[in-house]
This record gives structure tokens, C-alpha cells and sequence, in this order.
């Protein structure tokens, strides 16, 4: 048993190191397109930007930085206590 034990105590830990690391992962990867997000535009003006790089910043790195946040609370917060109403999936 204490073979068991060992293996047991072993995998808990790796399962925690990969947890640390996949944290610190989404946290950076968050701050990154928050930077990015929030440098100001060119001084060209907004014509110059092309379009593709301009929904990269305005529409598709948000909604990746907040996914990625979402992912970690899902993955790695503890659970929540209350029920959820099934309607509030719907609504979001």
C-alpha cells in the first residue's frame, strides 16, 4: 500500500505543478494582448491600419483574453457552492 501512496502523493504533485504553470501561462498570455490592446493607434491615423489588424485588436484579442480567463477560473477556481440557475448559460 504505501507503494500506492507514494505514486498517489507523486501524480497530486505533478497535477499541481502543471496547474502553477498553466496559471502563470494564461496570466501572461492575458497581460500580453492587454498590452497590445491598449497601445495607442499609429499616428497615421486609423486608415492606415489595415483592417485585419484593426479587428485583431478591437474584436479578436479581447474575446481571446477573455476566454483565456474564463478557461482559468473553470479549470482552476474552486468550485461554486450555490446552484446556478440552468437560464444563466442562456443568457450569456
Amino acid at each position: 500500500m504505501e507503494n500506492g501512496n507514494r505514486s498517489t502523493n507523486g501524480l497530486e504533485k505533478v497535477s499541481a505543478q502543471y496547474q502553477e504553470i498553466l496559471q502563470v501561462k494564461f496570466k501572461y498570455i492575458g497581460s500580453e494582448i492587454s498590452e497590445y490592446v491598449g497601445q495607442p493607434e499609429s499616428n497615421k491615423g486609423r486608415r492606415a491600419i489595415p483592417l485585419y489588424v484593426d479587428r485583431l485588436r478591437t474584436i479578436y484579442l479581447p474575446v481571446l483574453r477573455d476566454s483565456i480567463s474564463r478557461l482559468n477560473d473553470l479549470a482552476f477556481l474552486k468550485p461554486i457552492k450555490q446552484k446556478i440557475h440552468p437560464t444563466y448559460f442562456n443568457s450569456h
